[in-house]
């Protein structure tokens, strides 16, 4: 029998409630215990891997997020654009994931701060080089010493 990507290959001992589970293999090789009554009503579809791939294609228009009525300019004024979000993981894996100031690295609480002000450099919005990644109190702590309109001489001198 198949549901989506999976096709039951044999009934294994394991129960759900008062359904006896079913080892599935995947369209992508993988295996997978399922529910028979999860099989014959087909409300699952794949090990896993269906959501992966659609979630990974789902950004920009495809997101069920995406507002059609804001502008590129919009979307650069909150940060909501592909370019950005790669600047910042570039930034992170530049520097190893690790703040620049007090050397944390204990991850979750990163920032990749804008050496050249975001708003007022915007030729310098998604530069590698004018990136940094910052802890969030070492982040919280540059801005309120030099305001968000910072400039590289600020930062190398707080550094």
């Amino acid at each position: 029998m198949r549901s989506g990507r999976l096709i039951a290959v044999e009934p294994t001992e394991c129960m759900s409630g008062t359904n006896p589970m079913w080892k599935c293999k995947c369209d992508c090789g993988n295996f997978k215990n399922v529910s028979s009554k999860y099989i014959i009503n087909k409300r699952i579809k794949s090990c896993g891997c269906l959501r992966n791939e659609s979630a990974s294609s789902r950004r920009g228009p495809l997101s069920p997020r995406w507002k059609p009525w804001l502008t590129d300019e919009d979307r650069q004024q909150t940060r909501k654009f592909p370019k950005y979000h790669e600047w910042r993981t570039a930034v992170f894996k530049r520097d190893n994931f690790t703040c620049q100031k007090c050397g944390d690295n204990t991850g979750g609480n990163l920032n990749a701060h804008h050496i050249e002000s975001y708003t007022d450099n915007k030729e310098l919005r998604t530069e590698l080089s004018n990136g940094a990644t910052l802890c969030e109190d070492c982040h919280k702590d540059f801005h309120r010493t030099y305001g968000n309109h910072s400039t590289r001489k600020q930062f190398e001198e707080w550094i």
